[in-house]
């Protein structure tokens, strides 16, 4: 998914809503993100971003069509879509 896309998709949703990578109903929470020259990589910590200042992070970014990837055990893989969770949650996916 590109980082268009991406912001598109959670352009209406609650300015609160914490961003969580879900794999194999693992939650992992997106804590930081590293826009590259070729990637918007997102990172799980321990505190959820909400979508508020993950569109202060990406706000300047002027390449939106970078591929938005999550960074996992030290490899990264693409991100395909997002799920609306409750409460107040964007499963990413």
């Amino acid at each position: 998914m590109r980082l268009i896309d991406f912001l598109l998709l959670i352009k209406d949703l609650n300015q609160n809503s914490n961003l969580v990578f879900l794999k194999a109903d693992k939650a992992y929470p997106i804590s930081k993100i590293e826009i590259t020259s070729e990637a918007c990589v997102l990172i799980p910590g321990k505190e959820a971003m909400q979508k508020q200042k993950f569109y202060f992070l990406t706000k300047k970014v002027k390449n939106r069509q970078l591929l938005v990837k999550i960074q996992l055990d030290h490899k990264q893989e693409l991100i395909f879509g997002i799920q609306i969770g409750k409460p107040n949650k964007v499963l990413i996916k």
